[in-house]
C-alpha cells in the first residue's frame, strides 16, 4: 500500500529535525548549568537564553513550513506518478495521491480557519488582561509538570505553557475549557481537563492553527449541521481499528489520551503486588508490571501505548 505524503513528511522530520531539537534541548541544559560570571552582570547567561529562545522559534516555525512543503510536493508528485503507474493497470498511487491531495486542502483550509480564529481570540483576550476581566496568567506548578512530564517528556513546551484559571470573561461563557496557542482556559481546574487541553498544545506546536480550525468545525458540525455526531468521541473510528492519529477530530484525539489517562492502569507481577488504578498509571514506564486501557471489554492497550509513542517521541 502507498505510503501517505503527511506519514513521509513525518519520517523526514524524524530523521531531520528531531535531532536539532535534541541539540537545543543539550544547549538549553547548558544555559541552564552555565554558571553566571559576576563581571559580566550575568549577560552571559542572559545571551545563551536568547540564543536558545530565538532557535525555539525558529525551529517551531521551519518545522511546520518544512511539513507544508514537502506534503504539497509530495502530493503533486505523487499525482504524476500515479497517472504514469494508472496505464500500467497500478491504481493504488493515484488513490493515494488523491487522498493526500484532499487532506492537505482540508488541513490548509482549517489551518486559515483556525489563523482567524486564533488573532481574534487573542485580541479579546488582551482586552480582558488590561480590563483585569479575566484571572491573571500563570505557569505550569512544579507538581503539574511532574503529572504531565510521564505522558508528553521532552515533546511538550513546558515553559511557554500558560493557565486562566477561572470565569474569563467572554472567553468562559461556554463555562468549558479550551486551549488558544499555548494558553489554557480551565473555568473549573481538573487534573484530567490539564491533560485534555495540554494535547491541544502539543497539537499547536507540531500542526500551527490547524488543530484551531479543526476543533471549531468539527463542533459547529455536531450543532448545525450533524446533531448526533460527537466530535470527541473516540470509541467508533478506533474501536473499528483505525489508529489515534487517524482520528479525523482532534478534540476525539484529545478526549482518548484524557481516557487513558483516567482509566488506563498498571498491572503489577508478583503475587502480592496490588494494581495501580490511580489517575496517570498507564504511563508508568518499570519492570515491575504492564500497563492496560480496556473500555467495555474492549482493550485499546496498543492503541494507547501508540499514541503515547508519538506524544513523547515527535
Amino acid at each position: 500500500m502507498a505510503v501517505s505524503c503527511q506519514e513521509q513528511a513525518e519520517r523526514v522530520e524524524e530523521t531531520v529535525l528531531q535531532p536539532v531539537d535534541h541539540w537545543v534541548d543539550g544547549q538549553e541544559q547548558r544555559c541552564r548549568d552555565e554558571p553566571c560570571n559576576w563581571w559580566t552582570l550575568c549577560l552571559n547567561k542572559l545571551f545563551c537564553w536568547i540564543v536558545v529562545v530565538l532557535v525555539k522559534v525558529s525551529l517551531w516555525i521551519t518545522t511546520i513550513v518544512v511539513r507544508w512543503v514537502y506534503r504539497t510536493v509530495c502530493a503533486v508528485v505523487t499525482v504524476v506518478v500515479g497517472v504514469v503507474a494508472l496505464l500500467f493497470g497500478n491504481s493504488d498511487i493515484l488513490f493515494q495521491a488523491l487522498k493526500d491531495l484532499w487532506t492537505l486542502a482540508k488541513d490548509g483550509f482549517y489551518s486559515a480557519i483556525g489563523a482567524v480564529i486564533f488573532v481574534a481570540l487573542r485580541i479579546v483576550d488582551l482586552v480582558q488582561t488590561v480590563l483585569r476581566i479575566q484571572p491573571a496568567k500563570r505557569r505550569l506548578t512544579e507538581d503539574e509538570r511532574k503529572l504531565l512530564w510521564p505522558i508528553f517528556r521532552d515533546s511538550l513546551a513546558y515553559d511557554v505553557i500558560e493557565l486562566v484559571v477561572g470565569p474569563a470573561g467572554v472567553l468562559g461563557i461556554s463555562g468549558r475549557p479550551f486551549t488558544m496557542g499555548f494558553t489554557i482556559y480551565l473555568p473549573m481546574y481538573s487534573d484530567p481537563k490539564l491533560v485534555h487541553e495540554c494535547v491541544h498544545t502539543w497539537q499547536f506546536q507540531f500542526s500551527g492553527f490547524r488543530y484551531v480550525g479543526n476543533s471549531a468545525l468539527h463542533q459547529l458540525d455536531s450543532i448545525v449541521f450533524s446533531p448526533s455526531y460527537n466530535p470527541y468521541s473516540w470509541q467508533p473510528r478506533m474501536g473499528a481499528g483505525d489508529s489515534w492519529f487517524a482520528l479525523p477530530s482532534v478534540e476525539a484525539q484529545a478526549k482518548f489520551i484524557e481516557d487513558v489517562y483516567t482509566g488506563g492502569i498498571f498491572h503489577s507481577s508478583g503475587l502480592e503486588a496490588t494494581d495501580d488504578i490511580s489517575p496517570g498509571a498507564f504511563f508508568r514506564e518499570d519492570d515491575s508490571g504492564v500497563n492496560s486501557f480496556v473500555v467495555g471489554g474492549v482493550p485499546y492497550t496498543q492503541q494507547a501505548n501508540d499514541a503515547w509513542r508519538i506524544l513523547r517521541t515527535r
